[in-house]
């Protein structure tokens, strides 16, 4: 039976002395988050590159994305129930000062043998690790970080950062990859991480915490970890949004691949235009999320969510159109300038889907349960982003490439209409 979970409809007074902390640990985790994600996301394209040229291998290439991938599949659940049990504050400066000595040991052990392949492999999946537990236990944390007025500016601004790194990583990969000695980079990031958590110290995790965060724990963590999905599958709305946030990478992923297929392979798109274009779906996603920060919250989601939701589906469904020969005979600039437009609007609208419906969550579900349902919506939605791909490359081979990412802009429209179906949605 669905059980409901009332929203808070007060806002604690207004301490100054509170307010002042919140904004602290608003900077501090931020900071915190940008140093391991930078770290993370370098690292993996910089030794991708690097294995690359020593290799030759496309497949090794391959490898190093897949080992810094595999592990937030099958840990995520894990961490969720370890997010729950545990010190957060500790799992966070635990798992970035872990990154940063896996750094270390990584330049001593290169100093003194070579960069070899397998131990690019082996860094990359214990700082994939480590930064599935990080993650988790921040994402549980946050709503103990700030007051409530400023749970959905610390959601909007982290959003920022997670794309603002998308972003800057490969720009910053390459220029690492091209002039700087690998391991002297591989040295730096293992400083910045030990940084990152001597930052996170100061982070006062208990800030807003109600009292049941402190539950004994319990020693069946095997059940732990499923009691993440029962919880989902007893609250009606929180299991259709968790659906609806795997079902929105599915259709992402698809265009992820439909895309980058079109440019290459039937617009034959100039490399240095397809690089930019390669980094306006974030830098929409960077300015949305900039933008809901520094707005006041608003009062009725349901409308922009939906709204939001129709201006993606239908950016999503004509991202084929200039595969037509009637259009593709207009020539590549005016093709790079429609895709510059479509990936910057479906950028844009995603913060204005993500944000509100993610921010509500973080409010219904209870501190002692948030770790292990985020670990579960986590790991559905990067597993079913490989199952997309796939599909995406046996349709392209099989289909006319315009038709894929219509198909996944009309099952976004049809989720829409789900979603209107749902008499408590429509209440948020």
């Amino acid at each position: 039976m669905s059980k409901a979970i009332a929203l808070p409809t007060t806002e604690p007074s207004q301490d100054p002395r509170l307010e002042s902390r919140a904004v602290a640990n608003m900077v501090l985790m931020l900071a915190g988050k940008l140093v391991s994600l930078l770290g993370n996301y370098i690292y993996s394209f910089a030794m991708s590159l690097y294995v690359l040229r020593v290799t030759g291998s496309a497949m090794g290439f391959a490898a190093t994305l897949i080992f810094g991938t595999l592990p937030r599949v099958i840990l995520a659940p894990v961490a969720g129930a370890l997010a729950d049990r545990l010190d957060r504050k500790k799992m966070v400066v635990g798992m970035d000062l872990a990154s940063g000595l896996v750094m270390l040991l990584l330049y001593g052990i290169s100093s003194a043998y070579g960069l070899q392949v397998s131990f690019i492999y082996g860094a990359a999946a214990m700082l994939a690790i480590a930064n599935t537990f990080l993650n988790v236990a921040m994402d549980a944390a946050i709503p103990n970080l700030v007051t409530d007025r400023h749970l959905v500016r610390i959601n909007s601004l982290n959003q920022s950062v997670v794309s603002l790194t998308q972003v800057a990583a490969p720009f910053i990969g390459g220029l690492v990859f091209g002039i700087i000695d690998i391991r002297l980079f591989v040295l730096v990031n293992g400083i910045a991480f030990i940084l990152s958590a001597v930052s996170e110290i100061f982070i006062d995790f208990q800030l807003t915490a109600p009292p049941e965060t402190e539950a004994p724990a319990s020693p069946k963590l095997l059940a732990e970890m499923g009691e993440g999905f029962t919880f989902l599958r007893q609250h009606n709305l929180l299991f259709t949004l968790g659906m609806f946030f795997v079902f929105l990478n599915f259709c992402v992923g698809l265009g992820a691949i439909s895309v980058p297929y079109i440019l290459n392979n039937v617009v034959g798109m100039d490399a240095t235009l397809f690089g930019i274009l390669n980094g306006l779906l974030p830098a929409g996603i960077f300015l949305g999320s900039l933008l809901i920060s520094a707005l006041p919250e608003f009062r009725r989601r349901y409308p922009v969510i939906m709204v939001s939701l129709l201006v993606m589906a239908l950016a999503l469904a004509v991202c084929g159109l200039p595969t037509l020969p009637q259009l593709l005979a207009f020539g590549e600039r005016p093709i790079f300038w429609y895709y510059c437009i479509l990936l910057l609007v479906i950028g844009f609208s995603n913060p204005f889907i993500n944000i509100p419906i993610f921010v509500m969550m973080q409010r219904q579900i209870p501190d002692n349960f948030r770790g292990r349902v985020f670990g579960v919506i986590q790991t559905m939605c990067i597993a079913i982003t490989p199952v997309a791909y796939l599909l995406a490359g046996f349709l392209l081979e099989k289909l006319p490439p315009w038709s894929v990412p219509l198909g996944a802009g009309l099952s976004m429209l049809a989720v829409v209409g789900l979603l209107a179906a749902n008499k408590e949605f429509r209440k948020i």
